[in-house]
């Protein structure tokens, strides 16, 4: 962005040209909104000159690394962490699968990912492996990366209710009674909140 008499212009570079544009203001605020916009344009293809051309889909390396970037910037560290482990896990398997693209995604792909690479592990831990593609996806059609969602309507099915069984109130007392004095705290901790052992171990 440059200024001139006032004004805000934006240089750019258009099929090999430089390109200038005006903002149509005097406030930088507005002038860099006005530069974003540009930018979003660009990207999708929508400029004179763009318009009729065939979109380009990109390669699921491509739209994952994007969408790892969006999370490191958009998130706190320890929700990136988990959410770039589960989608290095998918990429690995789908590369294993040739498949590239989003599109060549389906459903058969998800059950045998949740079978071969997820079969001894928790409901909960699947659900969170899908939740993170279906998340990648998403946030790929609002960029225009992609026309929609292949796995949308994917589920974990054939879930397995167990039984638990609780301890009663005298239990945890013998438990806190006999229970070293390091772990007392945690003991509280367990029973009055419900956390999991690997959130009470990270707390501090």
């Amino acid at each position: 962005m440059f200024q001139r008499n006032g004004n805000w212009y934006v240089n750019y570079r258009f099929n090999g040209k430089q390109c200038r544009k005006s903002a149509k203001t005097k406030n930088r605020k507005f002038a860099e909104i006005a530069l974003q916009d540009l930018e979003l344009q660009l990207f999708k293809g929508n400029l004179v000159g763009q318009k009729g051309r065939r979109h380009k889909e990109e390669s699921l390396n491509q739209i994952v690394y994007r969408y790892l970037s969006y999370v490191d910037e958009n998130t706190v560290p320890e929700y990136g962490r988990h959410v770039k482990m589960y989608l290095s896990k998918w990429l690995n398997f789908l590369n294993e699968q040739d498949i590239m693209k989003a599109s060549s995604i389906n459903i058969k792909t998800v059950d045998d990912f949740l079978v071969n690479v997820l079969r001894n592990r928790a409901t909960k831990t699947k659900k969170e492996y899908l939740a993170s593609l279906k998340a990648c996806l998403n946030r790929a059609i609002k960029w225009d990366l992609i026309k929609e969602n292949p796995i949308r309507d994917a589920n974990i099915s054939g879930k397995t209710i167990k039984k638990v069984n609780f301890f009663s109130k005298d239990q945890i007392k013998i438990l806190w009674e006999n229970a070293p004095k390091d772990l007392q705290i945690a003991i509280h901790i367990l029973v009055y909140t419900g956390i999991r052992l690997g959130e009470l171990w990270a707390l501090r």
